[in-house]
């Protein structure tokens, strides 16, 4: 069964009353205003352990900035540091119609200085490579542009599920830069 895309930042799935909030957990008050959104996803035959997590920053179509990064960063730590029972999958997804990310953030990055470009790629890298590594099925459902970094963090995952407005590309081989 093909998931849904949802086309907005927050879903109407919510968590039991007795589960506590946490970053696997959110609880109803979250912020919508994140830039990333990790939840559980409710199946119709009560399947547990298996998250969404979800890009959600129209302005940029996903394109990854400081902010974006750190959430995700963040939300990969907590499925990380939870048991195999708690997370047994992941489909990462786009809440952007058209765009499952655009790549780095290059008017933010325009901004940085060489210091601060250098140690955002190192988070970026070792971001992808936290995905990678998680210990359970990860899924990158892509309907829409990855581009440069956003193709990285799909090719990261275990599988990818691509719709028909699917398109890979590295634009960052035009300028002589190696991606990864």
């Amino acid at each position: 069964m093909i998931l849904p895309l949802h086309r907005r930042c927050l879903s109407s799935v919510s968590p039991s009353s007795s589960t506590p909030a946490s970053p696997l957990h959110p609880s109803a008050s979250h912020d919508p205003s994140l830039h990333v959104q990790l939840e559980p996803l409710s199946t119709p035959d009560g399947v547990e352990g298996v998250f969404t997590l979800t890009l959600c920053r129209p302005s940029a179509r996903n394109a990854v900035g400081r902010r974006l990064l750190s959430e995700l960063r963040g939300c990969l730590e907590a499925l990380a540091a939870e048991s195999p029972a708690s997370a047994r999958a992941l489909v990462l997804r786009s809440a952007v119609p058209g765009a499952f990310c655009a790549g780095a953030d290059l008017r933010e990055r325009a901004a940085m200085t060489r210091l601060e470009a250098r140690r955002f790629v190192e988070e970026l890298r070792a971001t992808v490579g936290m995905l990678e590594a998680l210990p359970f099925p990860t899924v990158a459902a892509v309907d829409g542009v990855a581009l440069g970094g956003g193709a990285e963090l799909a090719l990261a995952a275990d599988v990818r599920v691509v719709g028909p407005r699917a398109s890979f590309g590295f634009p960052e081989t035009r300028l002589g830069i190696i991606p990864g």
